[in-house]
């Protein structure tokens, strides 16, 4: 039951025994006691569980918001915040913070620090508590190895390389002005297939990706050295306006790896996938489903009038737990919003029964307000548990620093 069984009539005086202890002292009089963390190994779109506890020395005067982050050389790849009421708390209560959240898929293998810290929000903007000469206190390390099994994709494919690697798939999603990003789904070959006969390969370590338009290169990445059978999604971001690209890889030693062709035998063309000349989506959502898009967003609507969402999604993989989505519109600015949510297809497919690669559609309507305001109104979407309520993590980092961490607001509808 989520951590129900732990509540009591009165604040915890007293730690667990299985509490990793912390002695840090942030500014304010708030003091880290330790934390217990669920999982040290993981891998790509795992969920990280862990319990910070802390108490505040002394009556607080503001209302702090906690954050949990793992970092690594690719940056964040996983973050989740609680907001506080913590002028309410009482001297030396102990207080427990339960994060989970989701990792990128596209996380790389290696290992990533976990930290955690308070900081205040505002007007101008947030400032973070100082704990000694940081602004956060690193608790402890986690091993992300790699993928398991490949995450569905809209546009599967198998191309081979002479290094063992196949590139199963490719998606695009161009929420992000400017920019469309390619992921990338790579797996590498099991050990019978690639030890035997001419196709042997003949790499080993980490492989650059390149991705070229006209001679010039537009993005690149690197994919470490996947184990047999193991798999991993790149994301690589490419300016607008190119209407073509060209994929290469490189081996460690620096030397291009050749494409593979019928029986195995090596051809020197590079990829050349075609970028998508509109709207396109690819935005996971936890590891369970990835948004790709609204289908027939109408051109506008008017107050009192029904209009019709149609947000689909792509299931990444077998779906063990009841979704439901909520989708609406909203004027942030005016502080208006409407929403309708419901079970995925008019309660025809819930999520219970989604299989990988199944495509929904879940049409939604939603009678606008005979006072709702007129202007472009931002077209809103979350996926939540419809049992704990727990919203499913958006998981683009791109969109997480715009706000959009458990909300998309990405296409607009003009209200007249």
């Amino acid at each position: 039951f989520h951590g129900a069984w732990l509540v009591r009539q009165e604040p915890p005086t007293d730690l667990p025994e299985q509490v990793v202890g912390s002695d840090a002292w942030f500014e304010d009089g708030i003091h880290l006691l330790g934390y217990e963390l669920v999982k040290t190994d993981l891998a790509p779109g795992d969920t990280v569980s862990l319990h910070v506890y802390w108490q505040p020395a002394r009556q607080l005067q503001n209302d702090f918001s906690t954050f949990v982050q793992v970092i690594g050389s690719a940056g964040v790849v996983g973050q989740d915040d609680i907001a506080h009421r913590s002028s309410r708390y009482l001297p030396g209560e102990i207080r427990v913070d339960l994060y989970s959240f989701p990792l990128l898929l596209h996380t790389p293998p290696g290992e990533y620090r976990v930290v955690t810290g308070f900081y205040l929000a505002g007007d101008g903007g947030w400032k973070r508590l100082r704990v000694g000469e940081s602004d956060n206190l690193n608790l402890t390390s986690i091993r992300v190895n790699p993928g398991r099994e490949p995450a569905a994709t809209l546009h599967p494919m198998s191309h081979h390389f002479a290094n063992g690697l196949r590139l199963t798939g490719l998606d695009y999603d161009r929420s992000i002005s400017g920019q469309t990003r390619l992921y990338l789904h790579w797996r590498r070959a099991d050990a019978a297939l690639v030890e035997m006969g001419p196709w042997k390969s003949r790499f080993a370590g980490p492989t650059l990706v390149r991705l070229t338009s006209d001679g010039g290169l537009v993005a690149q990445g690197s994919l470490s050295n996947l184990g047999a059978g193991s798999t991993a999604i790149l994301a690589l971001d490419v300016p607008d306006g190119l209407e073509e690209v060209s994929l290469s890889i490189v081996g460690p030693d620096g030397q291009p790896v050749a494409r593979l062709g019928p029986w195995h035998l090596r051809v020197g063309a590079d990829l050349k996938p075609s970028l998508p000349d509109k709207r396109a989506r690819y935005v996971p959502l936890g590891r369970e489903m990835a948004f790709i898009g609204f289908s027939r967003l109408p051109e506008m609507t008017r107050p009192g009038q029904e209009v019709w969402l149609r947000p689909r999604f792509l299931s990444l993989r077998p779906l063990t737990a009841d979704y439901s989505v909520s989708v609406g519109l909203a004027r942030r600015d005016l502080g208006w919003e409407q929403k309708a949510d419901g079970t995925p297809a008019l309660g025809a497919i819930p999520t219970l029964k989604w299989l990988r690669g199944w495509l929904v559609e879940d049409p939604h309507s939603l009678t606008l307000a005979d006072s709702a305001p007129s202007g472009l109104a931002t077209t809103t979407l979350t996926v939540y548990d419809a049992f704990t309520l727990e919203p499913l993590h958006v998981l683009d980092e791109r969109l997480v620093r715009e706000g959009m961490g458990v909300q998309l607001e990405l296409d607009l509808l003009p209200v007249e």
